[in-house]
Parts: C-alpha cells; structure tokens; sequence
C-alpha cells in the first residue's frame, strides 16, 4: 500500500542540513569555496514513531558522519570499523 509524503507525522526533511553540512566538511578552511551538494536523498520511515525523515543516502551520509575521524584514522580503518558490531553488557 503506497501513501502519500503528507499522511505520515510528522515529516522531518534534514535533507538541506545535511547537504550543507557535506558542502562544509568538503571544503573545511576558511576562504576555501563551499561547492554546493546536490542530490535527491532518501525517505526513511520510523515506525515506531510513525515518522518520515529525508536524509542523505548512505554513502554521502557515511561521509559526513565520519568526517570527523578524517585525520584520526585512515579510510582503510574507518571502511574496517563500519562492519564490526559492538556489545554493550548491562
């Protein structure tokens, strides 16, 4: 059964955030350009919540969260760390 954008709530499009987010890390020192991203995104739907959120798609939305260990580890080691799984006893 398909619905309609509109029918879900509540609709949380992060879309522009993000891709501004991703134009700055691209392009972090002052005075460098900020390329605008451009791309249509992807709809995740939380049912327990019964909510769409527009994101980034995966790949760009991998770049932008681990930009931040961009010069603590290697792209090696974070595409390494991406396939563990972490337990946390308690």
């Amino acid at each position: 059964m398909s619905r309609d954008v509109e029918s879900y709530r509540p609709v949380v499009d992060e879309l522009e955030a993000q891709l501004e987010q991703l134009a700055r890390c691209r392009a972090p020192r002052d005075g460098d350009p900020v390329v605008p991203v451009s791309c249509s995104g992807v709809w995740c739907f939380y049912p327990w919540r019964n909510t769409l959120v527009h994101v980034l798609p995966k790949e760009l939305h991998r770049e932008l969260r681990f930009d931040r260990n961009h010069y603590a580890i290697t792209t090696a080691e974070q595409d390494r760390l991406t396939g563990l799984s972490i337990a946390l006893p308690g």
